[in-house]
């Protein structure tokens, strides 16, 4: 299982990912404005729901002490928290030892089933799925060199959209940032910024609505804008959201 906690206002560029069995041994790696850390802890049981606990963030922020400026890891610089799991396969007898590679199986009566991988291997899994199913058809397909989304070539910025807006769309959406721009000719304010204090802007929430399955606020916020991560999604923000995607009150904090 994997906690991550938070991301640190002016960080600097540190990296690490570590799978550890201790629990007071952390990992970090670099975002492109703070520093995320996050620890790493063996867990077997049922989990409804996870929270982040006081204790879990004092243990991280001592970790991080050895090799982080005290002045960094200050608790009014935490920008956001979050808890997830890791699914493992079963076998070796400490999660460090267990392969991280995805897992494919065929049941009695043939239904394939994969579990972990990595969105980055997402085809090479495909593949592994189609040789495994009872079709010739699919057994034949085979990997090819095809860029992916938004590897084309990018625009030209338009005249009036801010450089760090700019900058900030090239880098999460590559050549696609023309989907984006085309929000202009139908979203008033289009390319005006969700929060005064970062690049999303609300094409990029619309977007998220029409082409990104997102359903909840909590979608837009952390898993289709940077606005949680920058410590951005005030309850304003999300209360803007809310109307937009009309969901009631309640969907704003609980997602």
């Amino acid at each position: 299982m994997r906690r991550r906690i938070a991301a640190f206002q002016g960080g600097p560029r540190v990296y690490g990912d570590h799978e550890v069995e201790r629990p007071d041994q952390v990992g970090r790696d670099p975002i492109e404005h703070g520093t995320p850390l996050q620890v790493v802890f063996a867990y077997k049981a049922q989990v409804a729901h996870w929270q982040i606990a006081d204790a879990t963030v004092d243990q991280v922020l001592q970790e991080a002490s050895f090799s982080l400026p005290a002045d960094i890891l200050r608790r009014d610089r935490i920008l956001y928290t979050f808890a997830g799991l890791r699914v493992l396969q079963l076998g070796a007898e400490t999660t460090a030892e267990t392969p991280r590679e995805h897992l494919v199986t065929v049941g009695p009566m043939g239904m394939v089933s994969v579990a972990g991988g990595k969105l980055t291997t997402h085809r090479r899994i495909a593949i592994d799925v189609l040789r495994r199913l009872d079709d010739s058809r699919a057994r034949c397909h085979r990997l090819a060199d095809v860029p992916l989304p938004g590897a084309g070539p990018l625009p030209q910025r338009p005249a009036d959209l801010e450089s760090d807006i700019w900058t900030h769309l090239i880098r999460h959406y590559g050549s696609e940032v023309s989907v984006l721009l085309e929000y202009a000719q139908s979203v008033p304010g289009a390319f005006e910024r969700v929060h005064p204090g970062g690049p999303d802007v609300w094409a990029q929430v619309h977007h998220a609505l029409k082409a990104e399955w997102a359903h909840t606020v909590e979608d837009v916020v952390r898993r289709r804008t940077t606005l949680a991560v920058r410590g951005l999604a005030t309850a304003k923000v999300r209360g803007l959201i809310a109307k937009l995607m009309d969901l009631q009150a309640p969907a704003v904090t609980d997602g």
